[in-house]
């Protein structure tokens, strides 16, 4: 069953977002230690994603077999831009389904309910931030008609 948690459930939700942040992403080493959760920033996620999950804007989706949590999906209503006249975009925040349940629709099922909410709340399309090492994810997403177009780099100084 696909459903919204419960604001008492967040916890199952972080930790899902825990799991996916230490399995499918490789940091580059300037980045690690201000996303990689690790114990001083652990509060931190906890606090971003009870206030995330209190958001109008905001939608979470778990994947729940009998209080079996397999995996989630989160995103996100922006308005339009003032300077560039785009109009309301969906953004994926994150999706993961834990990788024993993975090729079995799940993901799926999880991506259907965020674009139909999407689209409910008026976005006219959607984009998503990957990290290039997460494969699996790109071909996931293309295969769904998502095409890449930009490419972020940072750099420390």
């Amino acid at each position: 069953v696909i459903r919204e948690p419960e604001l008492h459930e967040y916890g199952v939700v972080l930790d899902l977002f825990l799991d996916y942040m230490t399995f499918e992403y490789e940091f580059p080493e300037n980045r690690q230690r201000l996303i990689k959760p690790n114990k001083r920033n652990l509060e931190a996620y906890r606090k971003f994603f009870v206030k995330l999950m209190e958001d109008p804007n905001q939608i979470f989706y778990i994947a729940d077999d009998n209080n079996n949590f397999l995996g989630y999906v989160c995103g996100s209503i922006h308005e339009e831009h003032e300077v560039m006249k785009s109009e309301k975009t969906g953004r994926i925040q994150g999706i993961f389904v834990e990788p024993s349940h993975r090729r079995k629709g799940i993901g799926t099922m999880l991506m259907d309910s965020l674009e139909s909410w999407f689209r409910k709340n008026g976005a006219s399309e959607v984009v998503l931030y990957a990290s290039p090492t997460n494969k699996d994810s790109i071909k996931f997403f293309r295969r769904r008609g998502y095409q890449i177009f930009t490419v972020g780099l940072n750099k420390t100084i």
